[in-house]
C-alpha cells in the first residue's frame, strides 16, 4: 500500500472495500464542500474496527469521479434519487462508486467504532 498521502480509494478497495456514501452529488449548495466517503465495517477478527475514507469534491479527479457515479444513478434511478440522496439508503450503486472513484486521491482517513457516515435520504 503507498502512504497515507498517496493513497487512492482503489488502493484500500484491493485489500478491503467498503459501502460508498456522500454528502451530496447534485444540486449541492455552497455552504460547505460536499465529500463522497468508502466506509468499512471491519469484522470479528477485527475487533469490529470501522474506517472511512474520504475526498473532498474540490479537485478534477474527485468532481469527474462524482459525475460518473451520479450520472449511473441517473440513468437507473432518475435525478430525484440523486437530488435527495436515496443513494446512500443501499449498497446498489456501490459497483459504479468503486470504479468512478478508484485513481482519486483520499483527502481524508478515520479510523474508530461508530464512525458517522452521511444520512439516507433529505437534501444536503
Amino acid at each position: 500500500m503507498p502512504s497515507a498521502n498517496r493513497m487512492t480509494f482503489g488502493d484500500f478497495d484491493r485489500a478491503w472495500g467498503g459501502r460508498f456514501y456522500a454528502d451530496c452529488l447534485s444540486l449541492c449548495s455552497n455552504r460547505a464542500d460536499p465529500v463522497v466517503y468508502e466506509h468499512f465495517d471491519g469484522p470479528h477478527a477485527l475487533n469490529f474496527i470501522e474506517v472511512n475514507l474520504e475526498t473532498v469534491l474540490v479537485d478534477d479527479a474527485a468532481i469527474q469521479a462524482a459525475k460518473t457515479w451520479t450520472d449511473a444513478i441517473t440513468a437507473a434511478r432518475g435525478a430525484a434519487f440523486v437530488e435527495t440522496r436515496q443513494f446512500n439508503c443501499a449498497a446498489a450503486f456501490d459497483a459504479p462508486a468503486h470504479q468512478a472513484f478508484k485513481l482519486v486521491r483520499l483527502t481524508a482517513i478515520s479510523v474508530g467504532e461508530a464512525l458517522a457516515t452521511p444520512n439516507c435520504g433529505g437534501r444536503f
